[in-house]
């Protein structure tokens, strides 16, 4: 419908939606909204929360799409998950999906050329976070290099493969497990089926799947160094990664350790692993047995 409109123009938006909905019910009309960084007069609005909670009330949209591009020339930009914590929370308050189009080449000054570590570090980033639809700009930069289309159907690939899953699951919350905490995220305290992670940066979201499996995302948070998470489980936990080759779950090793046991996962810079939990109820219960005041 629209590119980066300012709150002016939401009530026109709202009028063409209704058309659209009308003429072809079968698809989503599609509004890419402003960054975090865009300022007060640019938005039409005193905050961007403010922004993207107008829009949601005046426009009723099928969904959330927003850009954010995080790498200049001196350095990246500190929004960049304040952004996705925004339009995750009204994306999730009003059920819908949200969209994400992550930068791709090196469009114009200040922005640098992505490496393939930090464009897959976006794209994983916003799955963690429980984007549906992911976009890249821009074309030109892609189509008219070799060396980048490469790199993007690499991560595409990823991308397609862990989608059947990935579009059955339910985001349930997103932590950072990190010394520094961006503004708007949340501290990972060790919830749900990771009670402890180390070794690293990293982003953690949680999903629910059909018949309440539970899923993780973990992200490394670093897109120049690779690092091994050490995660310690909760008791009768089994957990499996869904292979982004295949598509297939396979089991992770653990280990035993003094308070449950214990995975260890190699991520490379800014990749992320999609993990399933398979629960052992005998083993929780032998667990808490033994572990009863």
């Amino acid at each position: 419908m629209t590119d980066e409109p300012s709150a002016s123009q939401f009530a026109r938006l709202r009028e063409i939606r209704q058309a659209l909905r009308r003429r072809d019910p079968g698809h989503a009309a599609l509004v890419n909204l402003f960054p975090t960084y865009a300022s007060p007069d640019v938005l039409g609005c005193a905050t961007y929360d403010a922004y993207v909670k107008r829009f949601v009330k005046t426009v009723r949209p099928d969904l959330l799409c927003y850009d954010h591009y995080a790498f200049l020339a001196d350095g990246e930009r500190a929004d960049f998950f304040e952004n996705m914590e925004i339009v995750r929370r009204h994306a999730l308050k009003a059920r819908i999906p949200f969209y994400f189009a992550l930068l791709t080449s090196q469009i114009e000054e200040p922005y640098r050329r992505p490496t393939e570590a930090e464009i897959r570090w976006q794209t994983y980033a916003a799955l963690a976070y429980g984007a549906t639809g992911l976009m890249h700009f821009h074309i030109p930069g892609i189509l008219d290099s070799p060396e980048r289309h490469a790199e993007i159907a690499r991560i595409n690939g990823e991308v397609k493969t862990l989608g059947p899953t990935l579009m059955q699951l339910r985001s349930t919350g997103v932590f950072h497990a990190a010394a520094s905490l961006p503004a708007g995220t949340r501290s990972f305290r060790g919830s749900g089926p990771l009670r402890a992670i180390e070794g690293g940066e990293f982003i953690v979201g949680y999903f629910r799947g059909p018949r309440a499996t539970r899923y993780a995302m973990i992200v490394n948070r670093d897109f120049n160094r690779p690092a091994t998470a050490r995660a310690l489980l909760a008791p009768g936990t089994a957990p499996e990664r869904i292979c982004e080759k295949d598509g297939q779950a396979e089991a992770i090793a653990t280990e035993p350790v003094e308070k449950g046991v214990q995975m260890t996962l190699a991520l490379e810079p800014g990749h992320g692993a999609l993990l399933r939990f398979r629960e052992r109820p005998k083993a929780a219960a032998a667990f808490v047995r033994a572990n009863a005041p």
